[in-house]
């Protein structure tokens, strides 16, 4: 029984996948599924240049925005250096993010100019919409969880006997 991937159009089946016409490995296969997708990477850089430029709602943003919904560790790390800032009343500025990054976050992330070019109006065009940039990041990670769930259940269906395991297989990975 194969499944035709919505995302991809990939053929799986229960044993071999298939993509674009040749066999990939179980990890390439989630990979294909977790890879970065339209505008993720531009919205968690507004993210941060939002909050880095000032914006008042990094708090707020903090609330709506896990640093665990960013897809890039480092991006990741670079936002909870900026709700830990906000949070003791520190300011939040290109500077004081790259003092509390590691040194291989900081030079994953560009460097001192690579956060400063997250400030730029090209990447954060208005700190006053940092709800709305981390509204989208908030939304594309969902989407994510939903496609690896997905992906989840749909293995499931395909290995296991028991329908009603199969069901709960399927509930729990819902569970996002």
């Amino acid at each position: 029984s194969a499944v035709r991937s919505s995302r991809t159009g990939a053929t799986t089946g229960s044993r071999a996948r298939t993509c674009s016409g040749a066999k990939v490995s179980e990890a390439a296969w989630e990979y294909e599924e977790l890879r970065p997708v339209a505008g993720e990477v531009m919205f968690e850089m507004a993210v941060l240049g939002a909050a880095m430029l000032g914006s008042r709602q990094v708090h707020d943003a903090a609330d709506l925005l896990p640093a665990s919904d960013f897809a890039d560790p480092n991006r990741a790390a670079a936002w909870q250096a900026c709700v830990d800032l906000a949070q003791v009343g520190q300011p939040v500025n290109a500077q004081s993010i790259a003092k509390a990054l590691s040194p291989r976050a900081l030079t994953a992330l560009g460097g001192h100019i690579g956060l400063f070019n997250m400030t730029t109006s090209e990447v954060a065009p208005s700190p006053g919409q940092l709800l709305e940039y981390a509204s989208k990041v908030r939304d594309i990670a969902t989407r994510q969880r939903l496609r690896v769930a997905v992906s989840k259940i749909s293995r499931s269906l395909d290995e296991r006997e028991d329908v009603g395991q199969a069901v709960e297989d399927a509930r729990q990975a819902i569970d996002v």
